[in-house]
């Protein structure tokens, strides 16, 4: 019967050292500072890009909306953005009954924010991704300035029950228009409904 071999002792070269790697073993080397010679990854970026390629967005708060609205599809984005704007609505409602001193029916009031859902979400969903279009933001900006002064003439020429119908959906328009808008935009059609009440001596808080 042949007997097992006994496995060779270890040599020199095959054992495992247990001494620490220093520093000194560390290949080291200054940078290089007479300018860069070989191609970064922008520069691979470019070479393949396709020539007539689009330019890559500038703006971090625009790409950041328009990736939120990628992810999540634009219905999605509309139905998260419609949601506050109905209880905005629904609580314009409430104080202006409190204003007027009526008394709250809240199937009413439920029913009236119910029908306007659909608005809202229509408008929104037409408007808001073709905000940056110049027809759109002149759109946008009437709308501003024609809410406001006609909610500042109800509140101070019409009749109560007016103001009551239509003051709560006409104000959730123009918050909603102001938001739209790009800060300039939105600042002057402020300005625009400000002129409007001075220019006609209505008090803003009666």
């Amino acid at each position: 019967m042949a007997r097992p071999r006994k496995p060779a002792a270890p040599t020199a070269s095959t054992k495992p050292t247990t001494e620490p790697i220093t520093f000194t073993e560390i290949p080291l080397s200054q940078p290089n500072r007479t300018g860069r010679t070989e191609k970064t990854l922008l520069d691979l970026i470019d070479e393949h890009r396709p020539k007539d390629a689009p330019p890559a967005a500038t703006s971090g708060a625009a790409s950041a909306g328009d990736d939120e609205e990628d992810l999540i599809g634009p219905a999605a984005s509309t139905f998260f953005f419609v949601v506050p704007l109905l209880m905005l609505l629904g609580a314009f409602d409430v104080l202006v009954h409190h204003q007027y001193r009526q008394e709250l029916v809240w199937g009413e009031i439920w029913g009236r924010t119910a029908r306007g859902a659909p608005v809202l979400y229509a408008v929104h969903y037409v408007l808001h991704p073709r905000r940056h279009w110049i027809t759109a933001r002149a759109c946008l900006f009437a709308l501003a300035v024609a809410a406001g002064c006609y909610i500042v003439t109800a509140a101070n020429k019409w009749a109560y029950y007016y103001s009551m119908q239509y003051a709560p959906a006409l104000g959730t328009l123009w918050i909603w228009a102001v938001v739209e808008l790009d800060l300039g935009l939105a600042v002057a059609s402020c300005a625009g409904v400000a002129g409007y009440t001075w220019w006609k001596g209505y008090a803003v808080i009666s």
